[in-house]
């Protein structure tokens, strides 16, 4: 079944949005940007002026324009050319930013992407809904574009801005669940048959996409490993997805054994050289 290319496009976007440091002035902004409508149109229209008042400084000679996606407006980055990125073909990952990884050190793809990008598109397994308009430009060297998220549901924002933040308390100490964003968990130490039933617990808030960060996993239990496909599935029938981040080798082994490689999404985002390509 085709991938949306609507909805590709919104989760690379946010993956991307996500990567800049949230310390730094650019990042913060970015942030900002997202529930800050007036903020938003500064940078739509005066990307210059609302960049230096949240005092953003850019290499010399550095210009950003900033684009918005929608529906109807598909418009996708290309990172410079010339800069190399490598992606593994084992996992599922999104098929946009698997395609955009391919054009990196395929020019011939490029050029298609930019000039007519409708049959790269299909061959990737994605498909344009209605008669959006998608267009693909390129960074070049000191000329940026940055394409930002399209504006959630109000009944999205609404269940995600309920979700509460930070450290849940659980009764076991085998395990720490951290909702850092409404988007994104960290889970740190042991998932047993006990702990599986508090991850599950949590996870069940989420009727949206949810990065799961399993970077602290000491070990995964059958249990925590059934939960898993049971979120994707639940989440799949919704249209949106649980990716796992940073999977340690202890479970990546017993994922390959089940053979679910096929079957979750996983990245490693500290190896991800395809969103470094893109800043600055």
């Amino acid at each position: 079944m085709p991938d949306d290319l609507f909805i590709s496009a919104q989760r690379f976007i946010k993956d991307l949005v996500n990567a800049w440091n949230p310390e730094d002035p650019f990042g913060k902004l970015l942030r900002e940007a997202g529930s800050d409508s007036t903020l938003l149109s500064r940078l739509l229209e005066s990307p210059a002026e609302a960049m230096a008042d949240a005092g953003v400084e850019l290499p010399d000679g550095a210009t950003v324009d900033f684009k918005q996606l929608s529906n109807s407006d598909i418009t996708t980055v290309l990172p410079e050319a010339g800069k190399s990125v490598s992606m593994s073909s084992e996992f599922i990952v999104n098929p946009l930013k698997k395609l955009i990884a391919q054009a990196q050190g395929d020019s011939s793809l490029r050029e298609q992407l930019l000039t007519s990008p409708g049959e790269a598109l299909k061959q990737a397994g994605l498909e344009i809904a209605g008669d959006a308009n998608v267009a693909f430009i390129e960074n070049t060297a000191g000329n940026y574009t940055i394409v930002l998220p399209a504006p959630e549901s109000a009944e999205r924002n609404e269940k995600m801005n309920s979700l509460k933040l930070g450290i849940v308390a659980n009764t076991s100490q085998e395990i720490t669940i951290d909702w850092v964003r409404p988007d994104y968990m960290t889970v740190n130490g042991t998932v047993d048959s006990e702990t599986a039933s508090i991850l599950r617990v949590e996870l069940d808030k989420a009727d949206f996409d949810v990065d799961l960060n399993l970077g602290g996993i000491k070990f995964f239990s059958s249990q925590g490993i059934g939960m898993l496909v049971r979120t994707e599935k639940r989440l799949g029938a919704i249209g949106c997805r649980l990716r796992l981040l940073n999977v340690p080798e202890v479970l990546m082994n017993v994922l390959k054994i089940f053979r679910l490689l096929a079957v979750l999404e996983i990245e490693n985002r500290s190896d991800d050289d395809l969103i470094q390509a893109y800043q600055f």
